[in-house]
C-alpha cells in the first residue's frame, strides 16, 4: 500500500490526494495504469477505491500482481508488511521449486521493466479493448505469467529472501542453485577479476560466515556475521565493524538506506562502541585487497568489501539478534 505512484497516462508522479481531482479532469481514466515510483522497482500498481461513488475511503495504490511481482528489495515505497509478505512468498516458491526440481536462479535486483519487458507493454495492450477492469487485470496477469514460464526456472532477486531461504528448515541448502549475477562496473576497481558470479552453487556454498578463519578473496558470496555500526561523519558515512574481523573496510551511507529499513537506531560512534547493540549483517559481494594511501604517500593493502551493486544499500541486509 502506497500513497504515491507514477501515472503511466500522464507520465507524472501522483499522490492519493490528487486522484479524485485528476479523475474529474479526465487526466487519469484507468486504475491499472500506474507503477511504483522507485526507479529501481517500477512494478505495476493499481489504484484502490477508484470509483468515487461507491468508496468513501481515500484512494491509495497497491501492487497489481502482489504475489508474482512484489516490490524489489530496497524499494523506497514498500511497506514493512509488503516486504514481509514478499519474503514469505519467495521462500515458499523456492521450496516448491526444489520439490519440482525446477531450477532456482539468483539474479541481480532489477526493476520490473528490465525483467519482463516493460511494465507499460502489458497495460497498454488492454487499455482500449472496451472490457471492464477485471478483464483488463486478468489479461495483464495472463501475459506476465506466460512470459515468466517461457523458461523452466524460477528467478529470485531479493537479498532478504536469499537469507530467509538459507535459514528455512524446508529448504535443502545442499541442493544446486544457479548464480546469474553480475557486479556493477566501478570507476576505481576492475570487477572482471572477481569470480563466482555466474556458476552452479548451493546455498551452503554461497553463504560464508565472515568471522571464520579463511575468508575467500575475489569471489562472490553472501558474507555474514555479528557486527556493530558506527558513524564516521555528519554526511551519513558509516562503517560496519565485524566481530573478530574489524580490519575489513565496509562502508555505506545511511542516508541512502530506504526509510522502511529501520537501521539508524543501531548506529553509534566509536566512543560508545562497547555499548552498541550487535546485529547480524549480510553483505552480498566480494572481499578484495585494495591499496590504500597513507598520509606520506605510500600505500598498504586493505581488505575491502566490493558490493554487488553500486547502490551499496542494495547489497546489505540487517537482522536483530
Amino acid at each position: 500500500m502506497s500513497e504515491v505512484a507514477f501515472s503511466l497516462e500522464r507520465k507524472l508522479e501522483i499522490n492519493k490526494a490528487q486522484v479524485r481531482s485528476w479523475q474529474h479532469q479526465s487526466l487519469v481514466t484507468d486504475k491499472t495504469k500506474f507503477e511504483c515510483l522507485d526507479p529501481k522497482c517500477k512494478i505495476p500498481m493499481s489504484c484502490a477505491c477508484w470509483e468515487e461513488g461507491t468508496h468513501k475511503r481515500e484512494p491509495y495504490f497497491y501492487p497489481t500482481f502482489k504475489k508474482e511481482h512484489p516490490h524489489v528489495f530496497g524499494c523506497n515505497y514498500a511497506s514493512p508488511k509488503e516486504i514481509k509478505e514478499a519474503i514469505t512468498k519467495e521462500v515458499e516458491q523456492a521450496f516448491e521449486s526444489q520439490q519440482k526440481r525446477t531450477e532456482i536462479v539468483l539474479g541481480n535486483p532489477k526493476s520490473f521493466s528490465t525483467t519482463t519487458g516493460t511494465s507499460t507493454t502489458a497495460s497498454d495492450s488492454t487499455a482500449s479493448d472496451g472490457n471492464d477492469d477485471k478483464s483488463k487485470t486478468k489479461s495483464i496477469r495472463t501475459q506476465v505469467t506466460e512470459m515468466e514460464h517461457m523458461e523452466q526456472s524460477t528467478w529470485y532477486r531479493n537479498l532478504a529472501s536469499f537469507v530467509s531461504m538459507y535459514y528455512d528448515e524446508k529448504i535443502n541448502n545442499l541442493s544446486p542453485i544457479t548464480l546469474r549475477l553480475s557486479f556493477d562496473k566501478r570507476d576505481n576497481f576492475d570487477v572482471s577479476q572477481l569470480t563466482g558470479a555466474r556458476t552452479q552453487s548451493s546455498f551452503s556454498r554461497f553463504f560464508h560466515e565472515i568471522t571464520t578463519s579463511n575468508v575467500p578473496l575475489d569471489e562472490l558470496h553472501i558474507f555474514f556475521g555479528k557486527a556493530k555500526i558506527i558513524k564516521l561523519n555528519n554526511n551519513g558515512l558509516c562503517k560496519i565493524i565485524f566481530t573478530n574481523k574489524p580490519f575489513i573496510k565496509l562502508l555505506f551511507n545511511v542516508k541512502h538506506i530506504p526509510s522502511n529499513i529501520n537501521i539508524k537506531k543501531y548506529i553509534g560512534t566509536k566512543n560508545n562502541l562497547e555499548k552498541l547493540p550487535e546485529l547480524v549483517v549480510y553483505f552480498e559481494g566480494a572481499l578484495s585487497f585494495i591499496d590504500q594511501f597513507k598520509k606520506d604517500g605510500t600505500t598498504y593493502p586493505q581488505l575491502t568489501a566490493i558490493p554487488l551493486t553500486k547502490e551499496f544499500y542494495r547489497s546489505l541486509y540487517f537482522e536483530k539478534i
